[in-house]
């Protein structure tokens, strides 16, 4: 057992470095080190800029522990959205037939893996695919334990030819940060990790318009694609796959950083009509189902999209009570107008439409009329206040004035295991301070960030000016990040 200086030196190092968990860090350094030479091996590395889950060997990833290597992509735990969506698609727990499963874009074989675990205790047939053999090895450590096969190939090309037309589902985490972004991940991703695993070309979509032009035919009558794709990707994306006849929709959880592309085998008998306003698209994916009586697709709605609607309507109404009578009338109206919806907006901004229209006629009858672009103190956006405090930034005498500060300085976030101890805590604060926030700024934050409405949705909604709705993000966000801050320093400074 090493003692508490070795402890404390290690931290010190770490910290130098600009680790901003030094502490987590370090114990996990000295649990996975076998001796004293090792373990500073694997310092030296790390305040180098090698990411902690290529240094100690593994990444943490759906309840797993996934080895990882130098050079291969470390999987974020964004990616485990995918996982989800698979186990509601397919269920799990039940002990029905094998299922056959490829993995795409593989990396390390994380996503493969968790899925594999997740549908226990039915039996999954996989096979993973990469183009890199660094990863391919990576693959296979983890892999073949629980029988799975690991092939490197250009995508399907790898695929054993008697899979095709029998697949049940193919899940993808490809690369999809456009090249023009690529100087702006990480130092670590950068220079740690393969481009291949990152670069998705000029609108980062290259890889996944091939995936979804190679999977669908590998797909079983009743097979599902899900792609982990960038939240800006998602119309563009859903477009792709519907004119290749896979009806699709978006998955974007409020709990969640991360985006899915989940699209369905084409149907040879009632084929996606992409001129169809019924057909499935971006936020509208989910209509199909609804029109089909899917009860699941329908709470799951109520579940994602209740919260901003309740704000939404409390900004028109006198009392909580009524927001909730609203928020109930406005879900019986999407089922009764459904079949009328004409996919001119999304379902999303149909819906929260509902929503104002109705709480603005019982504001009416409450006698309390409130403009919403009525701004509670604070939200003035001609105020002149600073949004971030000053004192975190260099003075005009410093020789990098107006830059962070060297106590100002926001944190990296940092994937992999150090962050596992820090995610939720994180969550928790950023949800609270939300409900601090004013009103307005408040409901402005929630519909862009949370819910994913575009500026002029947003705008539309609440009644704003482009630019009073820019102000109000912008503060928002500012007094989220300081509260953040505010919590984290304080933690370091009672430590």
């Amino acid at each position: 057992m090493l003692s508490s200086a070795v402890i404390a030196e290690v931290t010190a190092g770490l910290r130098t470095a600009g680790c901003v968990f030094a502490e987590e860090e370090a114990l996990l350094l000295i649990e996975s080190a076998a001796s004293s030479a090792e373990l500073a091996a694997m310092v030296e590395r790390r305040v180098a800029g090698v990411p902690l889950e290529q240094v100690v060997g593994w990444a943490a990833f759906a309840g797993l522990r996934v080895h990882v290597q130098r050079g291969v992509f470390v999987p974020r735990r964004r990616s485990e959205l995918v996982v989800t969506q698979v186990v509601r698609l397919l269920g799990a727990g039940a002990p029905q037939r094998p299922v056959l499963a490829v993995d795409l874009c593989c990396g390390s074989g994380a996503l493969g893996l968790a899925v594999l675990h997740a549908l226990e205790p039915r039996a999954v047939e996989l096979y993973a695919v990469d183009l890199d053999p660094v990863a391919v090895r990576c693959a296979t450590v983890n892999l073949a334990p629980v029988g799975g096969v690991a092939l490197q190939g250009d995508l399907v090309a790898a695929l054993p030819p008697g899979l095709r037309g029998r697949v049940d589902i193919v899940v993808a985490s490809p690369p999809y940060v456009p090249t023009g972004q690529i100087e702006l991940l990480p130092l670590e991703a950068r220079s740690h990790e393969s481009r291949l695993a990152l670069d998705g070309g000029a609108d980062g979509l290259d890889v996944v318009h091939r995936v979804l032009a190679q999977a669908g035919p590998w797909l079983a009558p009743a097979g599902w694609l899900v792609v982990e794709i960038a939240a800006g990707q998602a119309d563009a994306a859903v477009a792709a796959a519907r004119e290749l006849g896979l009806p699709a929709y978006i998955v974007s959880p409020d709990d969640a950083d991360a985006t899915v592309l989940v699209a369905g085998a084409p149907d040879p008998a009632d084929p996606a009509d992409p001129a169809d306003p019924r057909a499935p698209t971006g936020d509208d994916g989910p209509v199909h189902r609804l029109r089909a009586g899917d009860e699941r697709a329908f709470a799951d709605l109520v579940a994602d999209w209740s919260p901003a609607m309740l704000r939404l309507a409390r900004a028109h109404v006198s009392t909580a009570a009524s927001s909730e009578e609203i928020v109930q009338e406005a879900w019986l109206a999407v089922l009764r107008g459904l079949d009328g919806f004409e996919g001119r907006s999304t379902l999303r901004t149909w819906v929260f439409s509902i929503v104002v229209n109705l709480a603005k006629t019982r504001g009416v009858r409450e006698a309390r009329v409130v403009p919403v672009s009525g701004l509670a103190v604070g939200d003035d956006p001609t105020s002149a206040a600073p949004t971030v405090d000053p004192r975190r930034f260099a003075g005009a005498g410093d020789q990098f004035a107006g830059h962070w500060s060297s106590t100002g300085q926001p944190g990296r976030w940092l994937p992999g295991p150090e962050q596992a101890a820090v995610d939720s805590e994180t969550r928790r604060l950023v949800a609270e301070a939300l409900v601090d926030l004013p009103e307005q700024q408040s409901r402005v934050v929630s519909l862009r960030d949370v819910h994913g409405l575009s500026s002029q949705e947003v705008c539309d909604l609440l009644g704003l000016t482009p630019a009073n709705q820019r102000v109000l993000l912008h503060r928002g966000r500012a007094r989220l990040r300081e509260a953040l801050a505010d919590y984290y320093r304080g933690s370091e400074e009672s430590a």
